[in-house]
């Protein structure tokens, strides 16, 4: 819980952040205090009146800052939150530069340190700044974010930052879970499978990964150490032990090989219920006579897992077109497992999308529904959500 704790929210060059006053008067709202400092670049972006006048605290840049602010504002703060993050104070903080006002703060403060990152999808996806985010995971700062959007120029990708209430909500529950998970193991199966036809056709679905990839997140965030397990997608999270596969048969094997070693499964992949009978060693052409394809079903890998691993937490999804709750109870049933997320899917719906509408639903019958939200808001809700049921 952050009630009563002091939050200073340290703003840097971005765009994003014309969000920051949204951030504050939620910190406030749920009782914390709040302090706002800034960088020479943020405070372009941002009027300090208004920051005056929503934290009822003075504004801190580089102009008005005395000689002990750093070391002042280090020993205030229960919480650093630095939001919008951009490449460049990622990189100083990675590296351990104290080269202006925030940078100095956060090498003078022990509090647990928050990171919204918010910078062009090129930037984001650049390798200097993938290991500079890998150098503060592994450092303990949490990184939150970056969601999959349009950005300021025009491109579309990872970079935008989370939007406060997904800030909020994050920095409360790892507050709250952090402890908890620490030292839990979790497996994750996510994305589509591909069952080949010939060596270049398949059977697939429209996954995206998305929502395997902001669980992981959520997971490792909260503490946990995570495996996983992804079918042909182009996200992948960072700081876990990734396992590629590509038909629902190796993922099957690859979730029997692993469980074993992990308290929690998760399974979000759309995995296929069949495959070709008969895989052919060379394209199928045009003229050949080709009027069907004979199909065997797939080992059903929550089932199996289930009934072989009784004493393992197991999550599943139901993504279904109809009748949504009556066909996820029915799952959670009768694959006998400890909790299911449904959510409705089709046109515009779930897949491929970066938000989702959910119901969580758990053997002890308790259910909890979340409307539109962004995928990493709804994980953050998931991870909560394993954590009361698992513990209790």
């Amino acid at each position: 819980m952050i009630k009563g704790k002091n939050i200073l929210l340290c703003i840097t060059g971005s765009i994003a952040a014309y969000k920051a006053p949204y951030l504050v008067r939620n910190f406030i709202k749920i009782g914390a205090q709040v302090k706002v400092s800034a960088s020479y670049n943020g405070k372009k972006f941002i009027s300090s009146i208004t920051m005056e006048a929503l934290s009822q605290n003075k504004f801190v840049d580089e102009d008005n800052s005395s000689a002990m602010e750093h070391i002042n504002l280090a020993r205030w703060a229960d919480i650093v939150v630095i939001a919008p993050a951009t490449a460049n104070m990622i990189a100083k903080l990675a590296y351990g530069v104290a080269a202006d006002h925030i940078s100095t703060t956060c090498l003078a403060s022990t509090a647990p340190i928050f990171v919204a990152p918010a910078m062009n999808k090129i930037m984001w996806e650049n390798q200097a700044t993938q290991n500079n985010i890998k150098i503060l995971r592994e450092r303990g700062i949490t990184v939150l974010g970056p969601n999959f959007g349009i950005q300021a120029c025009g491109d579309i990708g990872y970079g935008t930052m989370l939007e406060p209430e997904e800030i909020v909500d994050a920095i409360t529950s790892n507050a709250k879970f952090a402890s908890i998970l620490g030292g839990k193991k979790i497996l994750i199966a996510s994305g589509p499978t591909q069952e080949p036809i010939d060596p270049v056709r398949f059977i697939s679905n429209h996954s995206s990964g998305k929502m395997g990839n902001a669980l992981a997140k959520a997971a490792i965030n909260y503490g946990a150490d995570v495996s996983f397990i992804s079918g042909p997608v182009n996200i992948y999270p960072d700081n876990c032990k990734l396992i590629k596969v590509q038909t629902a048969l190796e993922m099957y094997q690859a979730a029997l090989n692993n469980i074993e070693d992990h308290d929690i499964f998760i399974s979000c992949a759309a995995i296929a219920d069949y495959r070709p009978k008969v895989v052919s060693d060379h394209k199928i052409k045009k003229s050949t006579s080709f009027n069907h394809i004979e199909l065997i079903k797939n080992p059903d890998v929550l089932s199996e897992l289930a009934k072989k691993f009784p004493k393992k937490f197991i999550v599943g999804f139901a993504a279904e077109t109809q009748n949504l709750e009556k066909n996820a109870m029915k799952k959670l049933e009768e694959k006998k497992l400890d909790m299911v997320i449904a959510n409705m899917v089709g046109k515009n719906l779930a897949f491929e999308s970066d938000y989702n509408s959910v119901v969580i639903m758990s053997a002890k019958g308790k259910s909890i529904k979340i409307e539109e939200k962004t995928k990493d808001f709804i994980a953050n809700k998931i991870l909560n959500y394993i954590s009361n049921l698992y513990f209790n």
